[in-house]
């Protein structure tokens, strides 16, 4: 079951004076160990951006809740797993 299914962001911060945000389309669908996402660049510079910048990202949703995750490259879409702990 899709628990959702929209435009989110991920952004990168190197301090608190400088965020690289990347828009996404983002799926998250419910599964039996909460949650599972992945993401699609919504452009080439955003593609450039995930490939470019190192874990940890912020995965910010429209509603403004937000999560620290990292992202790994699988295939055209990017998985999206939880930072533990954070």
């Amino acid at each position: 079951m899709k628990a959702y299914d929209g435009p989110a962001v991920l952004r990168w911060r190197a301090n608190w004076t400088f965020a690289l945000d990347c828009d996404v389309a983002a799926v998250v669908i419910a599964s039996a160990r909460g949650w599972d996402v992945s993401v699609v660049p919504s452009t080439q510079d955003d593609r450039w951006g995930l490939n470019t910048f190192p874990n940890p990202w912020e995965l910010v949703f429209p509603d403004g809740s937000a999560f620290d995750v990292d992202v790994a490259a699988n295939g055209n879409a990017w998985t999206v797993t939880e930072v533990a702990g954070a």
